[in-house]
């Protein structure tokens, strides 16, 4: 017995037949049980096939088995299944104990599942909890059954329902529940109280968070199993009559929403018609549910009995139905491969699906319009003969990672440089947008502006760079003359950072390796100098000055005493990038700049990163980037937050095929050869090119009549996986001796130098010297299409395919012994080079460790010592240029080589490595480095080690915000540099420890530890050790902010901290240190102008030394000053430069922060619906770098959103999201009491309000602003009048008045001095409280407003009722102002319930509507 019906209904229909009713009342405490981690652990299982899907049904049984039981022994039933939920009954009839019996299962379900939080499977453990409500009332139950006996004796005949208020109360319940929660509503609670512990959540529901009582043991469950011969009426015999195992099928699911069903009457009209259509095309009705979403339907076809033609079933059903009921719906449908068996337990379940396409269908049909049917993709390419579609589109749905395909279902049918030879073919549409793509850089001086981006994207092989050659060299076009066309080829095997860039430079500058450096030097600086004399920006032509050494260092120049040999490593990656940046805009002042990036598909990290910076820098130069790619990594290459245009090349038409064949071989073909070109190459132009010179040079092709024409028929049998064979083949047609050098050219990669190539030819020959023939055998396989000429110096293969043949046909032996000929040939080369001054070392370092390191893993183990000594080379460079990506991955590749016995060289490249995560925020990777450390420290028994190792984690723990394991990790430090006699590590060591211990507040701790770092450093005469004092110094001038008898050395403390760095020419701690200076000037004494001297200071340092992310600060330090200052117009001009600057500096951090203060201040100025998206961008970019203290601010500013638009709930969540930070980060402390306190205003609760605030201000720091010390005043007045104490309220008022006063904030001032003279008004003093009156009046008259503090609704409101005693005619002129403000605010709320909530939930406001 399979028990799919409640038992419950079974009875009732027994009764039905015997005369009973077939509906009815019963009074219910009702249970509703949700799963959470279903989804998550489906989306897992789904990535695992079939048997994965199989495994998420076992999973289901048992969890649910337990609970159904559970349910059971209390004496209630399960009414239905919904995939991870269900609901179950208890019934009462005025019997209260069934108020106990369901809390008894609630709790025993509740217990199970806390004991029971994880499911095994063979793909791993899932974690799972359960959220429960109970709820009472009122529950409807209905039979619906057919009137008419069905044709088909395994039709089904009836169906069940159950709805009503007990089980809406029950869902609303469970709605409110975190998981692992069981919340009651509040009725459920009145019947319970005394047996529990609750805890209030709002109005109208409780949690329970224990019971005082004993509750009724559970009793065995007796199903009688007489009753399971009457499930035939709603079961089919295919499932009542199988066993309990499940398959697979290919099944259609149906979900079907009622409109217009407002009776019992209604609906057993429109299930008539659903029986007789089940009836007529063989489906399953699986359940009608009524919910939230109203009366809906769940049918299948394809279970439990497949027929070829389950498709045209359903949707012949949907459609008919809409022709035999009154009512309206809408219907999602989907065919998908899904798991069909039981769900829910022995006891109880339900014959059901597993798979995506049930949720799918569900979210079509609550998508689709009433009266439309909506269908995925795989219903309709497999129906389309039969049925008519329109396109509704490319939606996303919740639940699915990928936009889906979806159809609208109507009717049935009734009846269903020029590196390329010859003419380009076809692609005139394609040529057509291009054109228009760069329009915008030939618009009328001073109209010009960035174009965008535009990827021409396909697979190899369709013509990407055969398109875009002919767009900007065919004179047919007006880009050809008209603008300047700057070629980056991207390298596939080195990928090193800038890599398109800096072979883009050595030609615009004319450099080469042949010449000396002082002749590529005075190359360089003629081109530049001639750029900046020709610059009538002086800003830019000053910038480029700036930053030529940054330039010069991307071709291999260096000047000593440079900016660049200043600056260190971030200062240099930043700068560089900037150059790059100068020089584009520069040069398209000059003349319109189209830049083309080859194979952007290959393109390395840090050339992904200067394009999205020059995304942000470029806007008003005329410059395009065209980019050609392969499709896979099209997001990732740009970024999913930066828009990019996509010209996508499919293969050429039949039409356009034949012309490219004719013009290749100068005549018309014949039709076979067509064929065999479209089977064979699939119309891809490149393939078809090569099949054709394969043919031609094997003489396979003859000419006769006029006609080209296959010699031998057969060759239309190959088939397009054998392209790679005919590479291979047209390789074979080339002598032994052009075979050679193309291999050995493949070996170097699709780019070469013909000097190196010619060296490896010299060595393989054994010293014999190089043939004659090579100059002559390189300009035969240029002739054979092979490659192409670059330069005199540098040759390029025709495509990537055909180099990767030629590399790959290469047996493993012959390819590690030419990497290690290549190898060799650069070590010989670079030596040449570096004794002439052509260039230095590290020009070849990462070619030559990528050779060694290929010829090693194809099995040369001789070649392992020299591998690994150029990985580590090659990853130290790349850590000193700041190429972080691509130094992390020479030092994974030297760490793989590294001996590991060899445990101090294990040490060096893991502490390299460390380096590099720290600066990437890469922590998890980070901390398994540290532990490393930790192990290889101990393993050497050295101290010194040991130190460096605690030092880097108490770094670690920093980053982090674990201040209690930075503490431990920094005193461990202490000890073992005191043992290794190493004071700077110990100075180092102190100043993590006093830093730690000054974020947990332990300031008297931190003093101390800063002050031992000092004694430390001023013993040392080393460098580092000046820099190490300036560090500290600065945080000891924070600590002297925090003590009263200490705080005027602050200023002088952090004063010699900027001399230090100014001593020693340390240019990023001295705006560190200026910065530091600006905020103790703003936050100790409030003096704004002071403040934004330093923060301008520390901007003109910033841009001195290319600090885009320091830029990004100052710029927000200034932000803040003017918003303080109550100018908000000016506070956004600095908060959009700050994003701009964060965003160029790529600092996702910062981007994420000055989008959430933007969004604070349109929140402060009235633009909730921008306020809304740009807090929301800002909080996910936050969220997903994982910094808690820009999150934390973020999270704060959507908790005041919320606030301010009555959504109560959604500021509860983000505050609580605050008080969880807040543990970690003892700062927060005042702003989650601050807010909770105008929360319990906003909610009218004075005396939460009260001790909110009074909270608030005992969380008061030292080092909080003076402002906010006035903010707790004022909050504590509100909440004294509104616990009707006008007395306590006055002197709060007026202490908020007099501070807001002194710190020139007449907007906030004259909100207390409002609030202040309702006070005196309710206590009496009527002169008093009328002369602020018209204090307050004067500054209104004087176009001032009351909105730039918290709270400005209820300063109008009570304006208003104050000047309805002094004078009623202005009281009127004042509601009207802030109807109006009311009203212009409401208007940019763009959801409706959150306009509603806005008006209506919000005291102050409904009071100014309703006055």
């Amino acid at each position: 017995m399979h028990n799919l019906v409640s038992h419950f209904i079974l009875e009732k229909y027994i009764g039905k037949q015997n005369g009973g009713e077939s509906g009815g009342l019963l009074h219910a405490v009702c249970l509703f049980a949700d799963l959470s981690g279903f989804s998550i652990a489906t989306h897992s299982l789904l990535l695992h096939g079939q048997e994965a899907v199989e495994s998420m049904a076992e999973v289901m049984l048992g969890i649910f088995t337990p609970l159904v039981s559970l349910v059971h022994a209390q004496g209630g039933f399960i009414t239905t299944f919904a995939g991870d939920a269900f609901t179950a009954l208890f019934p009462s009839e005025g019997d209260p104990a069934s108020y106990f019996r369901a809390l008894a299962a609630a709790r025993a379900i509740q217990e199970h599942m806390r004991t029971h939080p994880k499911q095994d499977t063979l793909y791993g453990s899932f974690p799972f909890a359960i959220k429960l409500g109970l709820g009472d009332g009122e529950v409807e139950w209905g039979i619906l059954e057919s009137e008419q006996p069905a044709a088909n004796p395994g039709a089904q005949n009836a169906a069940y329902y159950f709805s009503g208020p007990a089980i809406e109360a029950a869902a609303g319940a469970e709605h409110q529940a975190q998981d692992g929660e069981l919340i009651l509503t509040q009725p459920v609670y009145a019947q319970l109280h005394t047996a529990i512990q609750g805890k209030a959540l709002g109005v109208g529901h409780w949690c329970c968070l224990d019971v005082r009582d004993q509750l009724p043991a559970p009793q065995p469950s007796r199903l009688d199993e007489a009753l399971a011969a009457v499930e035939a009426a709603f079961i089919p015999p295919a499932i009542s009559q199988r066993d309990s195992s499940g398959d697979f099928r290919q099944v259609v699911s149906v979900f079907i929403q009622l409109m217009g069903i407002e009776t019992r009457q209604d609906l057993d009209i429109f299930m008539q018609a659903v029986f007789s259509l089940l009836n007529q095309y063989e489906g399953y009705l699986n359940r009608v549910d009524f919910g939230d979403k109203g009366c809906n339907l769940l049918l299948y076809w394809g279970m439990p009995i497949s027929h070829e033609n389950d498709i045209s079933r359903a949707l012949d059903f949907v459609m008919e139905l809409g022709n035999h009921t009154p009512g309206s719906f809408r219907a999602g449908l989907t065919y998908r491969l899904m798991y069909a068996g039981l769900s829910g337990s022995t006891e109880r379940g339900e014959y059901t699906c597993y798979g995506d396409g049930i949720n799918l269908a569900a979210r079509l049909m609550m998508e689709a319009p009433w009266g439309g049917i909506w269908v995925d993709e795989q219903v309709a390419s497999r129906a389309q003969g039969h049925y008519e579609y329109e396109s509704v589109g490319l939606l996303t749905f919740k639940g699915f990672p990928e936009a889906q395909i979806v159809h609208n279902l109507l009717e049935r049918r009734l009846t269903g440089q020029n590196y390329f030879d010859g003419q380009m073919v076809g692609r005139q549409a394609e040529l057509t947008e291009l054109n228009a793509f760069v329009q915008p850089l030939f618009a009328p001086a001073g109209e010009r502006r960035y174009a965008g981006i535009l990827t021409v994207v396909g697979e190899a092989g369709l013509g990407k760079s055969r398109l875009v050659q002919e767009f900007i060299s065919n004179e047919s076009w007006p880009i050809a003359g008209a603008a300047q066309v700057f070629v980056c080829q991207t390298d596939q095997i080195l990928r090193q950072s800038l890599n398109p860039f800096r072979r883009w430079l050595q030609n615009y500058f004319d450099q080469s390796p042949s010449q000396s450096v002082e002749r590529n030097k005075r190359a360089f600086s003629r081109k530049l100098d001639q750029l900046i004399a020709a610059q009538k920006n002086s800003e830019l032509g000053q910038e480029l000055n700036r930053t030529r050494s940054f330039l010069g260092a991307l071709v291999g120049l260096e000047w000593e005493s440079s900016l660049y040999a200043r600056l260190d490593l971030q200062g240099r990656y930043e700068n560089t990038l900037q150059s790059l940046q100068a020089l584009l805009k520069a040069e398209s002042l000059h003349q319109p700049v189209v830049l083309v990036l080859e194979d952007a598909h290959w393109l390395d990290e840090d050339s992904q990163e200067f394009v999205r910076r020059l995304e942000h820098a470029i806007e008003p130069y005329p410059i395009a980037l065209l980019a050609t790619a392969r499709p896979e990594r099209l997001d990732s290459l740009y970024g999913s937050q930066y828009p990019y245009r996509s010209l996508v090349l499919t293969n050429l038409s039949a039409e356009d095929l034949a012309a490219l064949v004719r013009d290749r071989l100068g005549g018309p073909v014949a039709p076979q050869v067509l064929d065999l070109l479209v089977k064979r190459a699939e119309s891809n132009p490149f393939f078809a090119e090569q099949i054709l010179l394969y043919l031609r040079e094997q003489n396979k092709l003859t000419f006769q009549n006029g006609v080209w024409s296959l010699v031998n028929s057969s060759h239309a049998a190959l088939l397009p996986a054998e392209v790679r064979n005919i590479f291979i083949a047209r390789l074979d047609c080339l002598s032994r001796e052009i075979q050679n050098i193309v291999h050995a050219a493949a070996i170097l990669g699709r780019e070469f130098e013909v000097r190196v190539l010619a060296h490896v030819m010299e060595i393989d020959h054994h010293g014999e010297g190089l043939p004659d023939e090579l100059a002559l055998q390189i300009t035969t396989a240029e002739q054979e299409s092979i490659w192409t000429a670059l330069s005199q110096l540098r040759y390029l293969f025709r495509h990537a395919l055909l180099r990767d043949a030629a590399y790959e046909m290469q047996l493993k032996a012959r390819r590690r012994e030419l990497h290690r000929l290549a190898a060799v040939s650069l070590e010989h080369l670079s030596a040449s080079d570096i004794r002439r001054g052509a260039v230095q070392m590290a020009e070849y370092v990462d070619q030559i460790a990528y050779h060694y390191e290929t010829a090693y893993c194809l099995g040369l183990e001789a070649v392992r010592p020299q591998a690994y000594q150029y990985l580590k080379q090659a990853a130290r460079q790349a850590a000193e240029r700041y190429e972080n990506s691509a130094s992390l991955d020479w030092y994974d590749r030297a760490l793989a080589l590294c001996p590991s016995e060899d445990r101090q060289a294990c040490w060096d490249l893991t502490l390299g490595r460390e380096a590099v995560l720290d600066r990437m925020a890469r922590r998890e990777a980070q901390f398994a480095d540290l532990e490393t450390l930790e192990c290889l420290a101990k393993d050497l028994a050295a101290p010194d080690h040991q130190a460096q190792a605690a030092i880097r984690k108490a770094n670690y723990y920093l980053a982090t915000s674990d201040l209690q394991n930075a503490v431990t990790a920094a005193q461990m430090a202490i000890t073992f540099a005191q043992a290794a006699g190493q004071p700077l590590s110990q100075a180092e060591a102190h100043w993590h420890k006093g830093f730690a211990l000054n974020r947990l507040g332990d300031f008297v701790g931190s003093r101390q530890h800063v002050e031992a770092a000092l004694t430390l450093v001023r013993q040392s005469d080393d460098p580092l050790a000046r820099r190490l004092m300036a560090i500290a110094l600065r945080l000891m001038a924070f600590l002297y902010e925090n003590d009263p008898e200490t705080m005027p050395q602050a200023d002088s403390t952090l004063k010699e901290s900027l001399h230090i760095c100014r001593e020693i020419g340390d240019k990023r701690n001295e705006l560190r240190a200026l910065n530091n200076l600006g905020v103790l000037a703003l936050i100790k004494y409030f003096d704004l102008a002071q403040a934004a001297t330093y923060f301008k200071q520390a901007m003109d340092i910033s841009q001195e030394i290319g600090d885009a992310s320091a830029r990004y600060y100052q710029f927000g330090n200034m932000e803040v000053v003017y918003e303080w200052q109550e100018d908000f117009a000016q506070a956004q001009a600095y908060g959009l430069q700050a994003l701009h600057a964060a965003q160029e500096a790529g600092d996702r951090f910062g981007e994420g922060d000055a989008l959430s203060c933007l969004g604070n201040l349109a929140r402060k100025t009235g633009d909730y619906g921008k306020s809304m998206a740009l807090i929301q961008v800002g909080l996910d970019i936050l969220q997903q770098v994982g910094e808690k203290s820009f999150l934390a601010g973020a999270q704060i500013n959507l908790g005041w959103l919320y606030l301010e638009l009555g959504n109560y709930d959604q500021a509860t969540l983000h505050m609580e999201e605050v008080r969880t930070l807040a543990n970690s980060m003892p700062n927060l402390a005042f702003d989650s009491a601050y807010m909770q306190g105008w929360l319990y205003l906003y909610q009218q609760d004075a005396s939460g309000a009260q001790a909110s605030f009074e909270q608030a201000m005992s969380n008061l720091g030292q080092d909080a602003p003076p402002n906010r010390e006035a903010d707790c005043w004022a909050g504590l007045g509100y909440a004294h009048m509104a616990a009707r104490r006008p007395d306590m309220a006055a002197k709060a008022f007026e202490n908020a008045l007099v501070l807001r006063r002194r710190l020139n904030l007449p907007s906030q001032a004259f909100q207390a001095q409002i609030g202040l003279a309702r006070a005196l008004l309710d206590q009496g003093e009527l002169t008093e409280a009328q002369a602020h009156t018209g204090d307050v009046m004067t500054f209104l008259e004087a176009e001032g407003d009351l909105t730039k503090g918290q709270g400005w609704g209820l300063a109008y409101l009570e304006c208003v009722e104050i000047l309805r005693v002094f004078d009623p005619a202005h009281s009127q002129q004042i509601l009207q102002s802030a109807r109006k403000i009311l009203l212009a605010r409401l208007a940019t709320i763009p959801d409706e319930a959150q306009r509603k909530s806005f008006l209506e939930h919000i005291p102050w406001n409904r009071a100014l509507m309703d006055a």
